[in-house]
């Protein structure tokens, strides 16, 4: 029953996907990044996010079928369904969900065809993000590694532990590269309005990057926290984090609204 539970939830989360956003959503988007879409961009620009966001649902459905092998081995082989259940299988949901919205990035990124000129833009990793969350995810690796030497030399031995440190290095990467990827892709136009709805596309890909690596760097850092605490009431502090955390994930890839124009007056 858990599984055919499991299918449905992966079918909805997959058919939303796939959809193309709605004329609602499309405003709410352009009010989010300040832009003006008409009836001259509105396909164009909805062709974009609708790819975008299958790819990352997509991802975030794999990865949650992954996190529940337990699940399915209770089925196919109830004697090793224990050996499934381990950090690596619970962190792969986030870790997945970041590698696909890097993935969805790099699906946007395209050469424009027919006659193009060149136009001189400097482009900072600020006009798209803010940098707080950037530096919020790099930290996570010194304190998942800390946590999780803790945790070893308690229990003596490693055991599943390297996974939490491994995962906040996915994040950190994940987030470097996929900023990267948002902000050297190439211009699809040098018109003004053009121009600024790439840079409302670029400020969207950032955001869901980013949001996706702070949850799988701040998870796993919570993961070995918990791991490095002794038994006791503190470990619900780290497991509340981890939810928490969740949440940010939806805020910052969701609902921050974000104007690249005032965000690169700041540092003109």
């Amino acid at each position: 029953m858990f599984l055919v539970v499991l299918w449905i939830a992966t079918a909805v989360v997959v058919v939303m996907g796939v959809r193309p956003p709605s004329d609602h959503q499309l405003v709410q988007w352009s009010l989010r990044f300040n832009v003006l879409v008409d009836a001259s961009t509105k396909n164009w620009l909805s062709s974009r996010l609708r790819r975008a966001r299958a790819i990352r649902w997509l991802s975030f459905a794999v990865g949650i079928n992954i996190g529940m092998l337990p699940m399915y081995m209770n089925v196919i082989d109830v004697e090793r369904a224990a050996e499934y259940s381990n950090q690596l299988t619970a962190q792969a949901p986030f870790a997945i969900a970041a590698f696909g919205a890097v993935l969805a990035e790099l699906t946007i990124a395209s050469r424009p065809s027919g006659l193009r000129s060149a136009g001189l833009v400097t482009r900072h990793w600020a006009d798209y993000v803010e940098r707080l969350w950037l530096v919020v995810i790099a930290c996570t690796l010194p304190i998942s590694l800390i946590a999780a030497w803790v945790a070893a030399v308690r229990d003596v031995g490693w055991g599943w532990l390297w996974v939490g440190p491994v995962a906040s290095a996915v994040g950190v990467l994940a987030a470097t590269v996929g900023v990267r990827v948002v902000v050297n892709r190439p211009a699809i136009d040098t018109d003004t309005d053009m121009r600024r709805i790439d840079d409302a596309l670029r400020a969207d890909g950032a955001h869901h990057v980013v949001g996706a690596a702070v949850a799988v760097a701040g998870i796993a850092a919570c993961s070995s926290v918990s791991h490095a605490l002794a038994p006791s009431l503190l470990g619900l502090i780290p497991a509340l984090g981890s939810w928490a955390l969740i949440g940010v994930w939806h805020g910052i890839a969701c609902n921050t609204r974000w104007n690249v124009d005032q965000a690169r007056l700041q540092h003109a």
